[in-house]
């Protein structure tokens, strides 16, 4: 896409993104035993996902992060040396360690 050479509607094609979903409050509870998410899932952004690599023809259930929010953001705690955490500091490592960032409610 970048070079001129894949349309903008094959961008995505072939590939295995890395989403990361923050859940809310309580987690990721719709996972099964092995950690899988069921692709009956009624998780809606679950659902979206899943139709969007249908379309575009990409993958991401092999590796993907979750956790709820009250997991991602510690609240009055801080890193090893001291510094705050924030919402900020959340969406800045999910961004550079996964492909996209959904939640669920």
């Amino acid at each position: 896409f970048h070079s001129g050479n894949v349309s903008l509607k094959d961008a995505l094609q072939g590939m295995q993104l890395r989403p990361y979903f923050i859940t809310g409050i309580e987690g990721f509870s719709t996972r099964d035993s092995e950690g899988r998410i069921p692709l009956d899932s009624k998780v809606i952004a679950v659902r979206i996902l899943d139709e969007l690599a249908t379309r575009a023809g990409f993958t991401w259930r092999d590796s993907y992060g979750a956790s709820g929010l009250a997991d991602a953001l510690p609240t009055n705690e801080s890193i090893g040396d001291g510094t705050s955490v924030g919402m900020g500091d959340i969406l800045n490592w999910i961004t550079q360690s996964f492909d996209l960032a959904a939640n669920d409610y």
